[in-house]
């Protein structure tokens, strides 16, 4: 279905036509975004990425957000997103009529700019995005495309058997009539589209590249009681292999021993990753083989309710790496104030075949010393 999804975002871009309102606002916002955020995020994180990093990306809560996984990890190759947001069918713009349309484009880069200027969304704008008139987070997919250039190769919609194998539908099986959609939190309403298009795999090409890149994105209640009832989305997971780890506004649920799963799951196989503060708390990390790097400030939470819960972080970030961070990641702090963490490794790394950036120094560890230290034991 890639020629559908070229249509699709050819409609919200503008190509070949005289660019209207909507089409104006989102080129603007690009053009800022690229600007103001792509090009000091990857001079700084350049010399601190390691390099030889697997080929994988795994995103957990991502919501529609392709656009800071390409720009953080422009070499991976492989990226599994999961959310409680479903797809949505490519096809939906052709029964809009044109006033429909241009309101749906509107929203669209209403959505599109939030992502490109404050690197989030909020879950009941995306929960409305789930019934609008271009629904789903396909639509918020290929604009993270038209930021970086790629050139669409193929899409296709799949289930996620309970082996953890993708299973991809043909054409004639998405033209069957079938149930809704299920909404994937409590007192969400259900979108109006069909089941089989909940989750998609999206194939494309960067400037430069040979071979197809993937994004495959499914929809996902990633709640213990959720994985649960779909042993299916583990399964995944583990088939990925080692991977690259990214978590940003996650709404703090890692906190959460109700998703102690996706937890422990997520990072079995991470080789290196990239948070905000919405990552376990620093006590699980470092007890589960974890160093977490920090930088830009950190005091407090926006929420009052959960700011004893932060202690940890706030802890770690009187001692930052720097406190200079020349771009947003994920969520700000109660003073609006921007950090990041680094998560790497404390002794596997090395292991996985992953080496320090360049210029960074080198830590040797005596035999003697190495002889002492052993694996951390796994939270439960």
């Amino acid at each position: 279905m890639a020629s559908e999804a070229r249509h699709l975002l050819a409609r919200i871009a503008c190509t070949g036509r005289a660019p209207d309102g909507p089409c104006k606002s989102l080129g603007e916002a690009i053009a800022a975004y690229r600007t103001s955020f792509l090009r000091p995020m990857r001079s700084w994180l350049a010399v601190r990425r390691p390099r030889g990093l697997p080929p994988a990306l795994l995103y957990p809560f991502s919501g529609g957000d392709l656009i800071s996984a390409l720009s953080m990890f422009p070499r991976q190759r492989q990226f599994l997103h999961f959310s409680l947001e479903h797809a949505g069918p490519v096809t939906a713009i052709s029964a809009l009529s044109p006033s429909m349309e241009l309101q749906a484009r509107w929203r669209l880069v209403w959505m599109a700019r939030s992502l490109l200027n404050a690197g989030e969304s909020f879950s009941v704008d995306l929960q409305k995005q789930e019934r609008a008139g271009l629904p789903g987070v396909l639509p918020l997919l290929l604009v993270a495309l038209r930021v970086h250039g790629a050139k669409i190769t193929g899409l296709s919609y799949v289930k996620i058997a309970d082996g953890g194998r993708v299973v991809r539908y043909r054409r004639e099986e998405l033209a069957l009539s079938g149930p809704l959609a299920r909404p994937q939190a409590p007192r969400w309403k259900a979108p109006r589209f069909s089941r089989r298009f909940s989750n998609v795999e999206l194939r494309f090409r960067l400037p430069g590249d040979t071979r197809d890149r993937s994004v495959i994105h499914v929809a996902a209640n990633l709640h213990n009681s959720g994985l649960a009832r779909r042993p299916g989305i583990l399964k995944l997971i583990e088939r990925l292999g080692p991977h690259a780890l990214m978590l940003k506004a996650a709404s703090y649920l890692l906190w959460d021993n109700g998703f102690s799963a996706i937890r422990r799951a997520i990072f079995a196989r991470a080789v290196w990753g990239i948070s905000d503060v919405s990552a376990p708390y620093p006590m699980w990390l470092e007890k589960n083989g974890w160093r977490p790097e920090v930088y830009g400030r950190f005091d407090c939470l926006t929420s009052k309710r959960m700011h004893a819960s932060a202690i940890g972080w706030r802890m770690l970030f009187r001692r930052p790496k720097s406190r200079t961070l020349p771009f947003r990641y994920g969520y700000v702090d109660c003073k609006r104030q921007w950090h990041l963490v680094l998560l790497r490794r404390r002794k596997r790394a090395a292991a996985r075949g992953v080496r320090a950036p360049a210029g960074a120094p080198s830590k040797g560890v005596s035999p003697a010393a190495r002889k002492k230290r052993r694996p951390a034991a796994a939270s439960h």
